[in-house]
């Protein structure tokens, strides 16, 4: 680990003592007036220690601190080491510590420095205090009546793809004591934490497993009990890491590495990157379903596609930037915002970014699919506080109204799509005619019989048509979805390449795995030891009866075929889905 690496993992980490105080875990140093001297901080009035978790996060690193990778870099201040950054973060006292300190604060929207769970809610109160869904305080102003009562809360359960996990349930009766479910909790993360071992000399491995362990674990433990508990411990820590990372490179770029800098947060320190991948539905349902046995494939294989392309384009602006992957604060529905520091030289390696990603687009989906990037708005280290912690508010912007900046940028990209490519000093290119050129020569067979798009190749024998070379590759693609592969970002060793090769995804079965990757994810699963991604792919299959049920209303040839645990054919989901709609025709 170099240094900012240990500035990201101490981030990342900083609060994990308050799962193991919720817990009640053993910790020497409540006892010990020098430990508490050491890692918390003073009531000016009452002359007591508060944020006591800052313990047991001390006491997690000297316990584990032995699992991280080996040091490559070392700070020059003999204090500034993983356990100090880590646990040192409400009595900073060097420049590294400091940017430790001031993310927390920026992730929080808020300086909570005076302010301490105990203090605020009673003794032992947070003990009893879950994760709260924000869904309860939603006001759509449907005028509906009042708002249900804030108490749907989120069991204490590892993250799985369950309902009985992942919905919160709405509490009956006063808050009970969740000691002894944040112990088993607790247990379950510990035990899996310690075979991370093997990943020690590999940190792009070990970070991502960690970073899944560390959100499997802490998705529904509240990150702060006072006010309202609706922020994980996961998000917050996150997001802290990735802030953290933006100060790191910003002050070791600017030369400005000293206390006094790094707390000035009137400097626009940030700049964010925000993409949007337009037209998603269009490329996948750029296909004739009616026309081919395997369009349900297709589609899954399709929807997997863009959905790692999402990915694959975070990626890609990672790798080139060498920003992190905590830097990612949003990634849903084909948009992403990434935090980036302000240097002079984003904006040229940007510009070459959006020329590389343009000119693929362009080629790969004729225009169908483009990314659209904006990075106007920059941000002070203010503007990630609530407006009443901020000086001189209502002048200054939140990071609420910094969001609806991005989205007006993001907005003006779109309609300028691939405009790096069609646009030269304000004039259309010279070689902006592209759909006149030779790349659409290769139509000698026609047009893809199921997209109608791409050139087709030589007839498929499986269903008498011609189809293109990439929908050949997903239908490939979508048989091997079926049985939940383990994704591996391998360029050199890739089924699935993107930017000219640049990127590159291989999917293999979990027991030919041998571990060798940049970045390895189990698709709906957690059995191998990496990262775990999980993503809609339940594949419907013939049930005992169902075939009977389905005659008549879905192509007779395509019955013949079916067995029970078949998987169903488009059609016959489709003919099922007009039955149970009333639709009988």
């Amino acid at each position: 680990m170099n240094c900012r690496d240990q500035i990201i993992y101490a981030t990342l980490l900083h609060d994990i003592g308050k799962f193991m105080q919720r817990a009640e875990l053993p910790c020497p140093g409540l006892t010990d007036d020098a430990s508490k001297q050491r890692v918390c901080p003073q009531d000016k009035q009452s002359a007591g220690f508060t944020h006591l978790h800052t313990l047991w996060t001390d006491q997690f690193f000297e316990e584990h601190g032995s699992l991280f990778p080996d040091l490559t870099e070392r700070f020059t201040n003999a204090e500034d080491n993983l356990t100090n950054l880590a646990a040192w973060h409400h009595v900073p006292s060097t420049p590294a510590q400091w940017i430790v300190t001031e993310a927390e604060r920026m992730s929080s929207g808020m300086d909570r420095k005076a302010r301490d769970e105990e203090d605020e809610i009673g003794p032992g109160a947070y003990k009893s205090t879950p994760l709260r869904s924000l869904f309860a305080r939603l006001d759509l102003r449907l005028d509906r009546g009042p708002l249900p009562e804030d108490r749907w809360e989120y069991p204490l359960k590892p993250l799985k793809p369950e309902k009985v996990a992942v919905f919160p349930m709405l509490r009956s009766g006063e808050p009970k004591s969740l000691v002894e479910d944040y112990k088993t909790l607790w247990t379950q993360f510990e035990s899996e934490l310690k075979n991370l071992s093997k990943l020690r000399t590999q940190p792009s491995l070990f970070f991502n497993r960690l970073l899944w362990l560390w959100q499997k674990y802490s998705w529904c433990v509240p990150a702060s009990t006072i006010d309202l508990p609706d922020i994980s411990l996961y998000d917050h820590s996150r997001t802290a890491a990735g802030i953290a990372a933006c100060l790191y490179d910003y002050h070791r770029a600017t030369n400005t590495f000293d206390d006094h800098a790094i707390k000035t947060r009137e400097t626009e320190k940030f700049r964010i990157l925000a993409g949007d991948l337009s037209g998603i539905q269009r490329a996948l349902f750029a296909f004739a379903p009616t026309r081919s046995k395997g369009a349900a494939k297709t589609l899954r294989a399709r929807s997997f596609y863009l959905s790692m392309l999402g990915e694959a384009v975070i990626q890609f602006v990672l790798d080139r930037l060498n920003a992190h992957p905590t830097q990612v604060f949003m990634n849903a529905g084909g948009r992403f915002l990434v935090l980036l520091p302000n240097l002079p030289e984003l904006g040229p390696q940007l510009n070459e970014i959006r020329q590389i990603s343009d000119l693929w687009c362009r080629d790969q989906f004729n225009g169908l699919l483009t990314l659209n990037l904006d990075w106007s708005v920059t941000l002070r280290s203010w503007d990630f506080c609530l407006g009443e912690h901020q000086p001189y508010a209502p002048e200054r912007k939140t990071f609420a109204t910094v969001l609806e900046q991005v989205a007006q940028g993001l907005e003006q990209q779109k309609k300028r799509k691939l405009a790096a490519v069609l646009i030269r000093n304000g004039k259309w290119s010279e070689n902006a005619e592209f759909l006149l050129s030779g790349r659409y020569q290769g139509y000698q067979n026609g047009k893809c019989e199921a997209c109608g798009e791409e050139p087709a190749a030589d007839v498929n024998e499986d269903d008498d048509m011609k189809i293109g070379t990439n929908c050949r590759m997903m239908r490939s693609l979508g048989r091997k979805l079926v049985e939940d592969p383990v994704i591996v970002w391998d360029k050199h060793n890739s089924e699935i390449s993107f930017f000219e090769g640049r990127l590159g995804i291989g999917l293999i079965t979990g027991e030919r795995l041998i571990g060798v990757g940049e970045r390895i994810e189990e698709l709906n699963g957690d059995h191998q030891g990496f990262g775990c991604r999980f993503m809609a792919n339940h594949v419907p299959r013939l049930n005992e009866g169902q075939k009977e049920r389905l005659q008549g209303r879905c192509d007779e040839e395509e019955l013949s075929d079916l067995k029970i645990g078949s998987v169903l054919s488009f059609g016959s989901i489709a003919a099922q889905a007009r039955h149970q709609n009333g639709d009988v025709d």
